[in-house]
């Protein structure tokens, strides 16, 4: 159980004792829905919920795209190191050239 749920757990019993006062009993008996809150906020700590089938779709697409955009920019850049690269040799063996 996360820390927190832990914590939530001991409010109750706190408010429960608090809410026993006789001037704050009401007509809720004493309790003023705090097992629903308790209940719920502690539910609330779980897991996420999960996605929907048309959020999970958008989202496999949009990854795909991402990933197609990422591919194509990586054998950009591999060309141009590639580039980059054959133009230094290609420069160094000219100006060795020129020199003998």
């Amino acid at each position: 159980m996360p820390r927190v749920a832990q914590e939530l757990s001991y409010m109750p019993t706190v408010f429960t004792k608090i809410g026993d006062h006789p001037r704050l009993l009401g007509n809720s008996g004493g309790n003023f829905g705090l097992d629903a809150w308790k209940r719920d906020a502690i539910a609330g700590l779980g897991e996420p919920r999960a996605a929907s089938a048309v959020e999970a779709r958008q989202d496999r697409r949009r990854v795909k795209e991402l990933e197609r955009e990422l591919h194509r920019k990586d054998k950009a850049l591999a060309e141009t190191a590639t580039l980059l690269v054959l133009s230094k040799k290609l420069s160094a063996v000219f100006h060795e050239g020129e020199d003998a």
